[in-house]
């Protein structure tokens, strides 16, 4: 009955292409409705398997990422409407993934008791394909969008990337040293606070050494941003329970990177200059 629905709603788009004055409004309207009726489907029979919090959670996503992903790489086939698509269609899915995203940040594995590992489960390769799917999609919109949409686009997507390696992390430190997945357990956790600067101090040195491979004065900005924030958490969260041996790991490896960074990456220029010949 759905199938038949669908397909007469389509056909009526086909026929009166020419004459409803907000067809392209419908055919958005249409898409989402197809995706959130799949979607409800979806969650309804991945919970009744009962796997677990993060596999619901999936099938809340599972459908809005595959409609997305297949927009991106065959929506240039569709005919007259492509760019509806591809535009406010999928910038629509996005927008719920995006919030689906933050909202899968706050879930553990469920497939703990066979041993984590990070990217190689479940929540964390959906996780990362919306992100990286996202990228893509802000790609095909550069032409599209201005200049500094662009930038603010990427400096959201950066941002959610640093926050699910972060979750990662979180998840890994849940399953290998069984502590509890909470803001409050991770907090006192000694593992987690140790590893959580390096792993942050390690974006930091990535971001910035792209900046200087690409000219990104912003991206710099970003990874310093960062080794500020990891300097102050060393001083008012790492000082406070000084003397563990975690602790003083985190200490003398943040403090060589810091070291490396300011020889090696200085920041990009604003504008790039060219000798006067």
């Amino acid at each position: 009955m759905f199938v038949g629905l669908i397909a007469t709603q389509y056909l009526l788009l086909w026929i009166y292409d020419k004459v409803w004055e907000y067809v392209k409004a419908l055919h958005v309207l249409s898409l989402w409705f197809v995706v959130s009726v799949l979607t409800f489907e979806a969650h309804y029979h991945i919970a009744l398997l009962q796997m677990g919090e993060s596999m619901t959670l999936i099938g809340w996503g599972a459908v809005s990422l595959v409609f997305a992903g297949l927009f991106l790489l065959f929506g240039k086939h569709v005919d007259k409407y492509h760019k509806t698509y591809l535009g406010m269609g999928a910038g629509g899915l996005f927008l719920f993934l995006t919030l689906w995203e933050v909202r899968a940040f706050m879930v553990p594995s469920d497939f703990t008791s066979i041993g984590y590992l990070p990217l190689l489960n479940p929540i964390d390769l959906m996780q990362t394909a919306v992100l990286a799917l996202l990228g893509y999609w802000g790609w095909q919109q550069r032409r599209v969008w201005s200049k500094e949409s662009v930038v603010q686009f990427y400096g959201v997507l950066g941002v959610l990337v640093w926050v699910l390696m972060s979750a990662i992390f979180a998840r890994y430190v849940h399953a290998s040293q069984e502590v509890a997945y909470s803001g409050k357990a991770l907090w006192h956790s000694d593992y987690f606070q140790t590893g959580i600067s390096i792993l942050w101090s390690t974006v930091a040195i990535v971001a910035m050494l792209l900046s200087k491979a690409y000219a990104q004065r912003n991206l710099w900005l970003g990874g310093f941003g960062l080794l500020i924030l990891v300097v102050l958490k060393l001083f008012f969260v790492e000082l406070a329970h000084s003397g563990t041996i975690e602790r003083i790991i985190s200490f003398i490896v943040v403090g060589t990177l810091l070291l490396l960074i300011g020889y090696f990456v200085p920041m990009p220029p604003s504008k790039v200059t060219h000798n006067e010949r």
